[in-house]
């Protein structure tokens, strides 16, 4: 069993290693290229940052001001990207372990529990330019001041490496991963545009959550399994059930 693997090309290498710790034999087809935002500003004395991905992190990587930021309570989505930023150095890291819903309701717990009221001081969100959930109208909306930070980019990449084509052309993919709502319209893109799409129209996708059910099959694809959580677990023990099952027929 092969599985396409359409993260970003960094994201895509751990999930093709846990994969491989799986007995699950998979390929980088990154559908999307990341790149850092040249310039921004984040605010003097932020109450807290927010991170939904480990991209954001690595993008702010090279700042002078890094240290400065290490020292601001941080609030990520999810524990990889919780991990990142304490490989970062980021000293006092909480993970909300869910989606953007559940770091909201985080960062609110926290900071009121803590005696930081509404509007006393900034909670920067450290994003891409495109986000699927709107994190900081929901902190504004709940009386924060929530300034929202650019500092990266998604980019639908221009073609898929030689050796996913060929899998695809040779009918070796037997499932595609679909981590977000963008990687699975850029890939629909990728593959409509090199006439590769047909070929997949059959293969079984299991995706992150229903949002990016509904981007996948607006593409075509047979979506077949979505994660019972919106986290990499969970979408990897949706693959895994179903390998099991076709290694039963």
């Amino acid at each position: 069993m092969t599985v396409l693997v359409t993260r970003p090309a960094a994201d895509a290498r751990r999930t093709i290693g846990k994969l491989a710790r799986m007995g699950i034999d998979a390929i980088a087809a990154p559908a999307l290229d990341i790149v850092p935002v040249d310039r921004f500003e984040v605010a003097e004395r932020p109450a807290a940052l927010l991170l939904t991905s480990a991209n954001a992190v690595a993008a702010i990587a090279a700042r002078p001001d890094l240290d400065r930021l290490r020292q601001v309570p941080t609030f990520a989505v999810g524990d990889r990207t919780a991990d990142a930023a304490r490989q970062a150095g980021f000293r006092d890291v909480r993970s909300a372990g869910g989606d953007a819903g559940d770091l909201a309701a985080l960062v609110r717990l926290t900071l009121e529990a803590g005696g930081r009221e509404p509007g006393r001081g900034p909670v920067v969100y450290l994003s891409g330019r495109d986000v699927s959930a709107d994190l900081d109208e929901d902190l504004r909306r709940a009386g924060y001041r929530c300034e929202r930070v650019v500092v990266y980019e998604a980019r639908p990449a221009a073609d898929l490496p030689d050796a996913v084509k060929a899998a695809i052309s040779q009918g070796m993919v037997s499932a595609i991963l679909f981590h977000s709502a963008r990687s699975a319209l850029a890939f629909g893109a990728i593959t409509e545009r090199t006439g590769l799409s047909a070929r997949l129209a059959r293969v079984p996708a299991v995706v992150l959550s229903e949002g990016v059910r509904t981007a996948a099959a607006s593409c075509g694809f047979m979506v077949v399994a979505v994660a019972e959580a919106p986290n990499e677990r969970a979408l990897l023990a949706a693959l895994e059930g179903l390998v099991k099952a076709r290694r039963q027929q």
